[in-house]
This record gives structure tokens, C-alpha cells and sequence, in this order.
């Protein structure tokens, strides 16, 4: 008879079977959550997203990773999230440090105009500061 021994990332569940590398994986953590209706984006020119303004409409841990949603306030041909469950998503939410919006940039307006809509009160919406979530009071002053 043959013992084979297995060691399982707790957050993740991926098996392996070398110990380094599954304690490594759960070294990563668990995946950052960001407030509802926080807002993001990297406005800046040669950026990829460069006309989008992201909204955190919820958060969804799935391994590593929060796969959440975002609503999406857009200057190009795919237009605007006009509804509380029109969400968009990539692989991942995960802001960085280039992500601060440009709070003279039309899809920001656009996108705090959409969250008041929705029912977000302004003391209760965030913005991306490159390092952590603000109150929109803070990122306009």
C-alpha cells in the first residue's frame, strides 16, 4: 500500500504536494474588499482603461482573488452601467497606486451622478487614493 500526503491551501483549495509551496500559496492572504460605491480609475494618458471610471458594486471573495463586479461610467462606444445590476468585471478588483481617478474627467462626474442615482448618499461614497479608500470629501478638497 502507498500513502500519498496532499497539503490544501485553505483559502484557495488548491492541492499540492510539496508543503513550501501550498504554505507559500496561503501566504498570499485573503483578497482585499473594498467599500460599496467606491470609486477608481487610472484617467491618465496611454492607459488601457484611460475613459472609464469604475464604481465597486459588490465584493466576492473566490480564492485569492475578489471577483466582484464594478459599474462602469464609459467615454468610448460600450456607454454607460445605467442599472443597480448593470455590473461589469475582470479577473479581479484590484486597484494600484496609478488607479486614482481624475475628478475633472467626464465618466467621474458621470459616475458620481450614476451612484446618487442608485441611492448613495455622499458621505457614504469613497474614492481610490492610490493606497486606500477616502471619503469623496476628502478626494475633492
Amino acid at each position: 500500500m502507498k500513502t500519498i500526503t496532499y497539503y490544501i491551501c485553505e483559502i484557495c483549495g488548491t492541492r499540492y504536494n510539496n508543503e513550501e509551496i501550498a504554505v507559500m500559496c496561503e501566504a498570499k492572504g485573503n483578497p482585499k474588499h473594498f467599500p460599496r460605491g467606491m470609486i477608481f480609475g487610472n484617467h491618465s494618458r496611454g492607459a488601457f482603461y484611460k475613459d472609464i471610471t469604475f464604481a465597486v458594486a459588490y465584493n466576492h471573495n473566490d480564492g485569492h482573488q475578489n471577483a466582484g463586479a464594478l459599474w462602469a461610467c464609459r467615454n468610448n462606444s460600450a456607454g454607460d452601467s445605467l442599472a443597480i445590476s448593470d455590473v461589469c468585471g475582470g479577473h479581479s478588483i484590484e486597484p494600484d497606486t496609478r488607479d486614482v481617478p481624475d475628478k475633472n474627467h467626464p465618466t467621474f462626474a458621470r459616475m458620481l451622478k450614476l451612484l446618487r442615482s442608485f441611492g448613495f448618499a455622499k458621505s457614504e461614497i469613497t474614492v481610490w487614493n492610490g493606497i486606500k479608500p477616502i471619503t469623496l470629501k476628502e478626494f475633492q478638497s
